[in-house]
C-alpha cells in the first residue's frame, strides 16, 4: 500500500493522534484509561502470540499462522520477537525520549501489513536465478517508491518502509544463533550465571541450531544466484557473509 511519507507530519511529537494527524499505522495502537472500554478490549498475553499488545483474537483463524507464531517463539527459546523502529524526533518530542518505537513483540507486527505479492514463473531454473538477480537491484527501489509505513504503535518513526519491522517480526533464530546469552530464569538473581541459550546442538535444525546466523530468514539476499560465464567478477558481489549448511548440501 501507498500512502503519504513521514514528512506530512510536522510538529506532532512523535505520536501520530496530536495535531488530527492521520494514524496509517500498521496494526492497532490501543488506548486506555476508560474502564468501560478497558473492559471490552480483548485480552493480551494469549497463549499463542504472548504479546502485551496484540490479543490472540488478530492471528487469523487459518491453524498456519497461529503456527507460525507460536513455532518463532518455541525456536526463540520461548522469547518474543522485538522490532524496534527508530523514533522520528522534531521539536515536539520530549528530549528524553527513548530513541526507539518499542512494544512490537509480535509477528502480527509485520505480517500483518499490506503489500502486493507477486509471483513470477520462469521458464527453467537459469532464467529463474538471472530474474531473481534483477529483483535484487529493483526491489529496494520499488520498496522506497511504495513506503507508507511511517507509524507503529501511534508514534512517528524516522522511516517510511516496512522491511525491518517484517524482518525482525519473522527473526525465529535460536539465542545461540543470534549470538546471544541469556540468565537461567531459575537463578535469576544478582551475580546469577550467564548460560549460552541453546548450547546443545538439535539435530533437526540446520548447523544444529548453535551456528551464529548473521540475519533473520527474512531479511535481505547474502548472494547473488545467477551462474554466467563472466565467474570471479560477478562472484565479487557477494561479498555478504552467508553461512552454509554444509549437511543440507
Amino acid at each position: 500500500s501507498s500512502s503519504s511519507s513521514s514528512s506530512s507530519s510536522s510538529s506532532s511529537g512523535g505520536d501520530a493522534h496530536h495535531h488530527g494527524s492521520a494514524a496509517g499505522a500498521a496494526t492497532p495502537h490501543h488506548t486506555g484509561g476508560d474502564d468501560d472500554v478497558e473492559a471490552q478490549l480483548p485480552k493480551w498475553e494469549g497463549p499463542v502470540a504472548q504479546s502485551a499488545s496484540i490479543p490472540d483474537c488478530l492471528i487469523h483463524p487459518h491453524p498456519r499462522f497461529a503456527a507460525l507464531t507460536a513455532n518463532i517463539r518455541a525456536r526463540r527459546g520461548g522469547t518474543n520477537v522485538c522490532a524496534r523502529p527508530p523514533r522520528f524526533f522534531d521539536r515536539e518530542t520530549p528530549k528524553d525520549a527513548a530513541p526507539t518505537i518499542e512494544g512490537l513483540d509480535a509477528m502480527a507486527y509485520g505480517m500483518g501489513c499490506c503489500c502486493l505479492q507477486v509471483t513470477f514463473q520462469a521458464r527453467d531454473a537459469r532464467e529463474a536465478r538471472y530474474v531473481y538477480d534483477q529483483l535484487a537491484a529493483l526491489a529496494p527501489v520499488m520498496l522506497a517508491l511504495t513506503a507508507g509505513t511511517p507509524i507503529w504503535r501511534g508514534r512517528l518513526a524516522d522511516s517510511d518502509a516496512r522491511w525491518d519491522v517484517v524482518a525482525a517480526s519473522v527473526d525465529d533464530r535460536t539465542p545461540a544463533e543470534r549470538g546471544e546469552l541469556l540468565f537461567d530464569d531459575a537463578d535469576a538473581t544478582d551475580g546469577a550465571e550467564e548460560v549460552a541459550a541453546s548450547s546443545v546442538p538439535d539435530a533437526r535444525l540446520a548447523g544444529g541450531g548453535v551456528t551464529p546466523l548473521p540475519r533473520s530468514r527474512y531479511s535481505s539476499i547474502a548472494r547473488y544466484a545467477f551462474e554466467c560465464e563472466a565467474g570471479a567478477p560477478v562472484a565479487a558481489f557477494s561479498d555478504v557473509p552467508a553461512p552454509v549448511d554444509d549437511a543440507a548440501l
